[in-house]
């Protein structure tokens, strides 16, 4: 008999998550926790990670496991990564494998690079009281509640300190685009100190980044939710730019995650400080200020804002220069005439945001997402913005056969071309996710506005993220319906985030722009008498009235059909053994359907389950019947949209 060694192995696919996670091969040595393997599985071989080494010995005859097939790739995985992972499947309810294969990256075949010890970091050293505090704090977790223009000093500060200090820093960002200005700004200071990471880049730019970081070679890393699964080995410092931003939060595919609570996470398995920033903070950071969260933000007298104005749009749509008020013309006329540079925020991308049959007056509307249908008038189509479909210019009204249509609502395309029209001199270029499809292109954009080649960006909320200029003089907002108090826990909170971005590229000069179509919202109110207070006071106690976090823990529970048959008897029957088993631990709230009842040519209707904050899905009665759904279903942990 020879000797062999037991391999506890996770397999890197979906496994129902109330299955065994990790399985039992054998092997000729001992395998140290985190290199990938290939094992056979079932008819077929993939890949594994290994997590122990549970035991050595003379295997009895009777003793029959599978053998790893090859070892792929000896500390792929470090062990800190390993825990993250576990804890991630439990918090979210995931399956391990598939939290662990976020964390594996294809590098065998990548070029393994020698540190360079010569390279300059052209950057001076700069002191910052508000950094200082945090480098001599002896705790670990903080909340920066600062405008972007003082964080940005604070933030270069805690970089020289980890550099110095020879530790890697990780910045994380809430979308491509944002992660992509940062990198521009910076690349120039820190050289190739620095890495940006997010979903655009390609396999073999990420391959190359993931050996540096997992060296220690790299030391700063600016990425976005992905970063979290990279491997440190030196983590000194965890920085969440913007962390009330809903994009940190993977909703649409599995593991449904919070890169806010990972980092949270990894800070604490690694050791290194993590720093929550915002100018308005989300509720459920905010409420652990001054708790487990340090508290820090610049003195009152400190924080410089810019000139904010709100005018109604009430009873000007017969204007002809429509959605571009008089006001907002002089304002831009103003900052074009000073040489200066204006952002206009438009929440919708297209022409309009619906088209209307002249004849029935039904919303034209897309048959596999049941919404509004947008026009392009780039493409001359009318496109879904949710699916691929599309439809052509001179398509039949399906329910009266009508072929003329009128365009209502606001849309970038709408935006852009009024404005070019009117200031036909100005450098005007629309910034949405039709122009933002190619990364050489988004780079140019931001080195063009960033040298002054662009006089208007016109564009979705990506426009306020990131942009940086320091000739950037008016923040305009077409309709204030955007930041009007929504039916979803969140919506004040984000309202307030997203004028907070308005007001932070203006770094404290210039002007905030609002057009309003009704009187002034409490949200509009909070931002422009700076009420946070009053603001967090009132919202937590709506909050705490009604049982939203922090003050309960929300599980949503879709499913998705083509049948809204199958959805009614499927919904009927998971409603009622949630109800059965729920052991008066788990509020269950009946069957809804969201505002979008049918997307991609599948019906949804949703589940609502709530408990106590900082309850485990996997500790309450409820987990048999959760890991227990079939195909079609799945569970949101922490959900940002009830809707």
């Amino acid at each position: 008999m020879k000797s062999k060694h037991i391999i506890q192995v996770a397999p890197l696919v979906p496994l129902p998550v109330l299955r065994t996670q990790v399985f039992s091969y054998w092997h000729g040595k001992e395998l140290p926790a985190g290199t990938l393997v290939k094992i056979p599985f079932y008819f077929r071989e993939i890949e594994g990670v290994v997590i122990e080494t549970r035991q050595s010995g003379e295997f009895p005859k009777n003793f029959k496991l599978k053998k790893i097939r090859s070892v792929v790739e000896s500390g792929a995985i470090k062990p800190y990564q390993i825990e993250l992972a576990r804890k991630i499947a439990e918090r979210y309810f995931a399956p391990l494998g598939s939290v662990l294969k976020l964390m594996a990256a294809k590098t065998a075949n990548s070029e393994q690079r020698t540190a360079n010890n010569n390279r300059k970091i052209k950057i001076l050293q700069t002191k910052n009281s508000i950094a200082q505090k945090i480098i001599s704090n002896k705790k670990q977790k903080f909340l920066l509640e600062a405008p972007t223009q003082d964080a940005e000093d604070v933030n270069k500060a805690l970089i020289l300190k980890c550099l110095s200090g020879g530790k890697q820093i990780l910045i994380l960002v809430p979308e491509v685009f944002f992660a992509e200005s940062l990198f521009q700004k910076w690349k120039d200071c820190f050289g190739e100190e620095i890495a940006l990471i997010h979903g655009k880049i390609t396999k073999k730019k990420y391959g190359e980044y993931w050996q540096k970081i997992h060296s220690g070679e790299t030391k700063i890393i600016i990425a976005t939710k992905m970063g979290v699964f990279l491997p440190f080995e030196n983590l000194g410092t965890v920085i969440v730019l913007e962390e009330q931003d809903p994009s940190f939060k993977q909703s649409e595919a599995m593991p449904r995650y919070s890169a806010v609570w990972c980092a949270e996470t990894l800070s604490d398995l690694s050791g290194a400080k993590i720093v929550f920033e915002s100018g308005w903070p989300s509720a459920e950071i905010r409420v652990r200020a001054g708790k487990d969260l340090e508290h820090i933000k610049p003195e009152t007298a400190e924080i410089r804002r810019p000139k904010i104005e709100i005018v109604s749009l009430g009873g000007k749509k017969k204007n002809p220069d429509f959605p571009i008020s008089p006001e907002l013309f002089s304002q831009l006329a103003k900052t074009i005439k000073e040489k200066k540079q204006a952002v206009v925020f438009v929440n919708r991308r297209g022409f309009s945001t619906r088209s209307i049959c002249e004849n029935c007056k039904k919303v034209l509307k897309c048959p596999k997402c049941n919404r509004a249908l947008v026009f392009s008038e780039a493409e001359g189509q009318y496109r879904c913005l949710h699916c691929a479909y599309k439809a052509d210019l001179f398509t039949a009204c399906p329910a009266c056969g009508g072929l003329q249509f009128s365009h209502r609502g606001i849309g970038t395309q709408t935006v852009e071309r009024k404005i070019k029209k009117l200031f036909s001199c100005a450098g005007t270029v629309r910034l949405d996710a039709d122009t933002l499809r190619s990364v050489a292109k988004t780079r140019k954009i931001l080195e063009n506005f960033a040298v002054g080649k662009v006089d208007i960006l016109v564009g979705t909320q990506s426009v306020l993220k990131g942009l940086f200029s320091e000739n950037t003089a008016l923040a305009a907002s077409i309709s204030g319906r955007d930041f009007a108090d929504g039916i979803e826990f969140e919506s004040r909170s984000l309202s307030l985030a997203r004028l907070s971005r308005m007001e932070s590229i203006l770094g404290g000069k210039g002007t905030v722009f609002l057009q309003s179509f009704f009187e002034k919202s409490r949200t509009l109110e909070y931002f422009e008498k700076n009420e946070k207070e009053k603001y967090y006071k009132n919202e937590l106690a709506i909050r705490k009235r009604y049982g939203f976090p922090p003050f309960s823990r929300l599980v949503k529970v879709a499913f998705r059909d083509k049948s809204k048959k199958n959805i009614e008897k499927e919904m009927k029957k998971t409603f009622d053994l949630l109800m059965a088993t729920s052991n008066n631990k788990v509020d269950v709230f009946a069957p809804y359907e969201p505002f979008s009842g049918q997307k991609r040519g599948f019906f949804q209707k949703n589940l609502l389950l709530k408990c106590d904050p900082g309850k485990n899905i996997r500790d309450l009665p409820i987990r048999s019947v959760l890991g227990g759904l079939r195909k079609g279903w799945s569970v949101d942990v922490d959900p940002v949209t009830l809707f």
